[in-house]
């Protein structure tokens, strides 16, 4: 190079004609850039030569990469940590079959140390033995091989591991990338096997996007690696002093105030019995009701029916349904209402978005419409929890502009547009009768369109006048407080008779064995000035930062020593209204679904996905949300997965786990007692004889006045997992 750059500036300084310099300088830079590309070119069949390697290593490179002289397979110690914590029997008994050896996981990992014992394999009570199924299973949605190139470059049997079919990148991103798909770092196959080379992960969804390095391991490894690690030295639950209660009560009242709107208005059910509209509802109500009595069951749209907490209240109050058309776009959520709502005579019908409805414009698509009416109804009764996010004032996200925005609104109009269709098209000779819920807000919000005197206005109008809402908080009813806005064309009769008796009734009734309320705790330490005759649970919310903040706090007393903790999924659902184990047992059996049939099997086996474990049914999981992979410490199989929820007009992803996503269920949930009491007047639509009893729902709420009615609080009934 040096050279080259005296030469240049030697013939600069000639008397070389000026064409005879440029064809030497020319001749100059290609000496100089000509050795450069060839060592790049070199490099770069290094690089693809490794990689493809690391994806296909040789039968001398998985010898030498799990041989016996691995110093860290060499390790041993007096008694397996695994086998002595975790020790439960399996059945080996079946030729057919096989186990799924977890153990892999553990084996593999640096911070194992009882890879002595091969006993252990199995013996991990999350593992059952099964046999394996070999047949794929066509799908509904597009394949989960991975792309042509990296099938003729790669792996033709490749298969996306389940947390990566469906890729957040955009679409300009979304090139054939080698460096963004990486299998189980080369792991054996075989009786001693390790692992899945089959199975690919994708680095934009779980790393940086970068080149991996040949010691990759997946995301499973990596979490099962970190919740070994930390075996042993986690630190027992510490005892609180009564200085750190008192901050924590502050604070949780403070945001209480800030997030449930208390300054504003008092829930109250009086106003609306001037309202015109209203009025006229009650009347044409009441020449309903004149008449003979229904025989035929009723037809419901469930609009945004959440868990289907709507559906329990049907049922709670006995009366005899049809069809349900759940429409529902959170696949969890929707799992729980699948979970409990089947072989009970009704067709239940699950629709995912509102647009399937709706239309996709300002206005109701009419096709769309009766469409959905002659499939599914004529229907009789429209519940509505439309998404609230952008009315409700702790939302940072919240804008009027957003399509969510206008579902509130658009519950109004479909419910107009569907009245005259089906008196057009159907025959129908009554209108729907509809409850629709919201979040209280100011009418000052300049919501422009959706001003609450428009979304009054969607609903039914008479000169002008709209729909005014009721507004009711769930602490006249129950233990915790909900404030909402519901909008509904049935006769509200006054609370005053249940609220004079269940505003007077505390959270303490819902608590677990051996814990207290906040309140209770001050006044027994002396702090009076805390004291409350009736202590209510604060409003469940849904958002990650809130489901366990300081609002949610109850204090368990061990001997006058205190422990913090947050209300239980169990003592929520008791206090929403809800059977026991309604939302946790359908959430967990769905969590634990796929964890073993998603996630661990698949890791474990060669030349198989979730395609060969996994239930049908959940395979749509894969392509609807988004996983993260975490550790699970100091229980099998020692990780776990959050799920993505809906963006709800949240600007980034939510991820839960089992337990966080239950309490994201029912912060977006209606408190039962509040509906059940705006819908009761629907069974004078029938002869109390042919109301139905429905196991599940026949159960009365386990404070007064609802608990000495004669029914008795049930538990759903437990399901073998």
């Amino acid at each position: 190079m040096v050279g080259c750059l005296f030469i240049s500036f030697s013939l600069l300084t000639s008397t070389v004609p000026i064409p005879g310099i440029y064809l030497l300088l020319g001749a100059c830079l290609l000496l100089l850039v000509v050795p450069h590309l060839l060592i790049s070119s070199t490099n770069e069949k290094q690089k693809e030569n490794t990689k493809m390697k690391r994806h296909h290593p040789s039968p001398e490179q998985q010898e030498q990469e799990f041989s016996a002289d691995d110093p860290c397979i060499q390790e041993t110690c007096d008694e397996d940590p695994l086998k002595s914590k975790y020790d439960s029997s399996h059945d080996d008994s079946s030729d057919d079959s096989f186990h799924f050896e977890y153990e892999s996981f553990a084996k593999r990992s640096k911070f194992y140390n009882g890879r002595q014992d091969d006993e252990v394999a199995g013996k991990v009570g999350f593992l059952k033995t099964e046999q394996l199924k070999t047949e794929h299973v066509a799908d509904d949605y597009d394949n989960d091989s991975v792309n042509d190139n990296l099938r003729r470059e790669i792996d033709k049997d490749g298969m996306y591991a389940f947390c990566c079919c469906n890729c957040s990148c955009l679409e300009n991103e979304k090139k054939h990338h080698l460096y963004s798909l990486v299998n189980n770092c080369g792991n054996t196959s075989g009786d001693n096997g390790r692992g899945n080379t089959k199975l690919y992960h994708r680095a934009c969804c779980h790393y940086d996007r970068k080149e991996q390095s040949e010691d990759y391991l997946s995301p499973v490894q990596v979490a099962v690696d970190k919740a070994l690690a930390s075996m042993g030295t986690e630190s027992a639950e510490r005892a609180k002093p009564i200085s750190h209660i008192i901050s924590k009560y502050k604070q949780g009242q403070r945001d209480a105030t800030k997030y449930e709107n208390e300054e504003w208005d008092e829930a109250k059910d009086c106003s609306i019995y001037s309202n015109p509209v209203y009025i006229q509802c009650c009347k044409d109500f009441q020449c309903r009701i004149k008449g003979s009595k229904r025989k035929t069951p009723l037809r419901v749209l469930d609009l945004f029916c959440g868990i289907g907490s709507g559906t329990v209240v049907l049922k709670k109050l006995k009366l005899p349904l049809g069809t349900v058309v759940h429409v529902e776009h959170d696949p969890v959520a929707v799992e729980v209402s699948k979970f409990h709502h089947k072989n009970d005579g009704i067709r239940h019908v699950y629709l995912e978005s509102f647009e399937e409805v709706y239309g996709s414009g300002e206005d109701p698509d009419e096709e769309i419409l009766n469409s959905v009416i002659e499939n599914y109804g004529p229907f009789d009764l429209i519940l509505a929890a439309a998404p609230c996010q952008n009315y409700s004032q702790v939302n940072a996200y919240k804008s009027k502009k957003k399509e969510s925005a206008k579902y509130l609104l658009k519950v109004g109009f479909l419910i107009e547009a569907m009245n005259k269709l089906q008196r057009k098209e159907h025959s129908a000779t009554r209108d729907l009768l509809f409850l629709s819920e919201n979040v209280v807000f100011r009418e000052d919000l300049k919501l422009r369109i959706n001003s609450l005197e428009a979304i009054n206005k969607s609903y039914r109008a008479i000169d002008g006048c709209g729909l005014q809402p009721i507004q009711l908080d769930a602490k006249d009813f129950s233990p915790c407080k909900r404030n909402r806005f519901y909008w509904c064309n049935i006769p509200v009769r006054s609370i005053e008779g249940i609220k004079n008796v269940a505003s007077h009734v505390s959270a303490d009734v819902c608590l677990d064995e051996g814990f207290l309320m906040s309140e209770r705790v001050l006044e027994l330490e002396g702090f009076h000035e805390y004291a409350r005759a009736v202590v209510k649970a604060n409003a469940f919310m849904a958002s990650s930062s809130r489901i366990n903040d300081n609002r949610m706090i109850k204090i368990k007393n061990e001997e006058g020593r205190y422990y913090i903790h947050t209300y239980s999924v169990r003592e929520r659902e008791k206090m929403l209204g809800l059977p026991l184990g309604y939302v946790e047992d359908a959430v967990n059996n769905l969590f634990r679904s796929l964890t073993g049939d998603a996630f661990l099997k698949p890791e474990t086996i060669e030349g198989t996905s979730h395609r060969n474990f996994l239930d049908q049914s959940l395979w749509h999981f894969r392509k609807k949300c988004y996983f993260k992979i975490k550790p699970r410490f100091n229980e099998p199989p020692f990780f776990q997965i959050e799920i993505s929820a809906p963006r709800e007009g949240k600007q980034k992803l939510e991820y839960f786990d089992e337990d966080s996503y239950s309490k994201h269920l029912l912060g977006n949930g209606w408190s039962l007692p509040v509906v059940e009491h705006l819908l009761e007047p629907l069974q004078e639509l029938f002869d109390k004889e042919d109301l139905k009893t429905y196991p599940l729902c026949n159960y009365n709420y386990p404070w007064e006045p609802y608990a000495s009615n004669g029914r008795t609080e049930v538990s759903v009934p437990e399901v073998e997992l």
